[in-house]
C-alpha cells in the first residue's frame, strides 16, 4: 500500500509539472500581446504626466477639477497595469488544483484580459454572447483559464490562415437538465477553415499537433481535456470544412436558482475588430 501511495504521489506531481509547463508555454506564446496590453496604459500615463509637467513649467493654470481629472486618468492607467501584472503573477504560480464554487466569468474574462491585444493584433473580431445570470460551478479558476487560453490561441492559429472574415464568437449560457442542476456551457466558434474529419477525433490525443515541427508540444488540447474531465465536464467539437469550428466546454452547475437560458440571452456585442 505504501508503494502504491508513493506511485500515486509521483503521478500527481508529474501531472502538475506537465500542466505547469503547458501553462508557461501558453504565456510565452502570448507575451507580445501582453506586453502591448501593458504598454498602452503605460504610454497614456506617461503622456499625461509629461503634459502636466510641461504645463507647470509654462505656468499654465489648471482648475482644481481639471487636475483631479488628469490624476484620476493616470491612476486608472496604473490600476490597469497593476491588474494585468498581478494576474500574470497569480496565473504563472504553480498551485494545486483547488476546487471551489466559481463564477465561470472569472476565468473566462481573465483569459480575455490576457489575449485581448493579441486578437486585435491578428485582426480578429471578438463577439461576446454572454447570459446575464449563470449558476456557479465547482472548479479551479487557474486551470479553467488555462483551458480557455489554449482554445483561444488555437482559434487564432486557425484564423491566421485566412485574410478576411476573421471572427471568434464566445458564448456562455446555462442549459437546464431534468433531475440535475444543469450545465454551464462556454463555446468558442471561429470562422476559420475548419477541422478535417480524419483529424477531428484525434485532436485530443497527446502529442498530436497540426503545427510545424518545433512550434509546439501537441499537449495543449490533451491537457485541456484532462482538466475538464477532472471538473466532471467534457469538451465537444463541431466542425465543417470551410465553415470554421466550435469548441464547447461543458461543466456541471452546482445551483440553478439564478440563470438565463440559451433562448433568453443578451444580444451579441462586438468588443474588438
Amino acid at each position: 500500500m505504501t508503494e502504491k501511495r508513493r506511485l500515486e504521489a509521483n503521478l500527481r506531481k508529474a501531472e502538475a509539472s506537465l500542466i505547469q509547463s503547458a501553462k508557461m508555454r501558453e504565456l510565452g506564446d502570448l507575451v507580445a500581446g501582453v506586453a502591448h496590453e501593458i504598454n498602452n496604459p503605460l504610454m497614456a500615463s506617461q503622456t499625461l504626466i509629461y503634459r502636466l509637467k510641461e504645463d507647470c513649467q509654462q505656468k499654465i493654470d489648471y482648475s482644481r477639477e481639471k487636475i483631479i481629472e488628469m490624476i484620476d486618468l493616470i491612476s486608472r492607467c496604473n490600476d490597469r497595469i497593476a491588474t494585468i501584472v498581478n494576474h500574470l503573477r497569480e496565473f504563472s504560480r504553480e498551485t494545486e488544483m483547488k476546487f471551489e464554487p466559481l463564477d465561470i466569468y472569472l476565468p473566462l474574462n481573465n483569459a480575455l484580459l490576457i489575449t485581448g491585444q493579441m486578437l486585435l493584433d491578428h485582426h480578429i473580431a471578438v463577439v461576446k454572447d454572454f447570459s446575464d445570470k449563470i449558476p456557479k460551478i465547482m472548479g479551479s479558476a487557474p486551470q479553467l483559464e488555462q483551458v480557455f487560453l489554449n482554445i483561444i490561441s488555437n482559434a487564432r492559429d486557425a484564423l491566421d490562415t485566412q485574410h478576411s472574415d476573421k471572427e471568434l464568437i464566445i458564448r456562455c449560457f446555462y442549459r437546464a437538465l431534468n433531475g440535475s442542476p444543469g450545465e454551464v456551457i462556454v463555446s468558442f466558434t471561429d470562422t476559420g477553415p475548419g477541422i478535417p474529419p480524419e483529424i477531428k477525433y484525434i485532436i485530443f490525443d497527446p502529442f498530436f499537433s497540426t503545427n510545424a515541427v518545433g512550434s509546439g508540444t501537441g499537449l495543449g488540447l490533451s491537457i485541456c481535456y484532462g482538466i475538464i474531465e477532472k471538473h466532471g465536464g467534457r469538451i465537444e467539437v463541431d466542425s465543417e470544412i470551410g465553415k470554421g469550428a466550435t469548441f464547447r466546454v461543458i461543466l456541471p452547475a452546482i445551483q440553478n436558482n439564478f440563470y438565463q437560458t440559451e433562448e433568453n440571452k443578451n444580444e451579441k456585442k462586438d468588443i474588438s475588430s
